[in-house]
């Protein structure tokens, strides 16, 4: 809801109750959808089993029932998140505090993987259009997706991340196409 509220462009969302209601926003969305646990407790949740992909009513049924099963163990105020599914190339940016520069701005090969890629480019705050395109540039993947995407709305979006009034900050993935 930050996000939104800050007027970057998101995916369609809705924080649900029950598995009726999962399945009512999936049929609005559209099939495939994704579902998450909202948890502050739980942490990493693609890579500990609370990001599923939905392809069908039945599919969701499952996933929903099991996911929060799994997740009440853990937190038991968790509650689910689901969404329509994105398509692009996956990247993050993210915005943190730090000891040396103060207010830094990341981006990076994003989704499951970006730990593992390791392919990030930072900057201190303030940043300028100028930065954040070459910021781009030096990630090693730019040679392979600066066709795919829309360069100039991903600069938009790191710009006006850095100009968020956060302490910290990951969203991962920022879906990018050409458009």
């Amino acid at each position: 809801n930050y996000l939104k509220e800050k007027s970057f462009p998101v995916v369609k969302f809705a924080q649900v109750s029950s598995k009726e209601e999962a399945i009512k926003k999936a049929a609005e969305f559209g099939y495939p959808c994704y579902i998450k646990i909202i948890s502050d407790k739980i942490v990493h949740k693609a890579k500990r089993g609370f990001v599923k992909e939905c392809v069908n009513k039945l599919d969701l049924t499952k996933k929903f029932e099991f996911m929060l099963r799994k997740a009440i163990k853990i937190d038991n105020k968790a509650g689910i998140l689901i969404q329509e599914k994105a398509h692009g190339i996956e990247l993050i940016i993210g915005l943190k505090q730090d000891e040396v520069f103060n207010k830094v701005i990341m981006i990076g090969s994003g989704g499951i993987l970006a730990e593992l890629r390791k392919d990030i480019s930072f900057r201190a705050c303030p940043i300028t259009i100028h930065d954040a395109s070459e910021m781009l540039k030096e990630l090693k993947i730019f040679p392979h997706i600066r066709e795919k995407i829309n360069l100039r709305l991903v600069e938009d979006l790191i710009l006006k991340t850095s100009q968020l009034q956060v302490k910290e900050l990951d969203i991962n993935p920022v879906m990018v196409n050409t458009q």
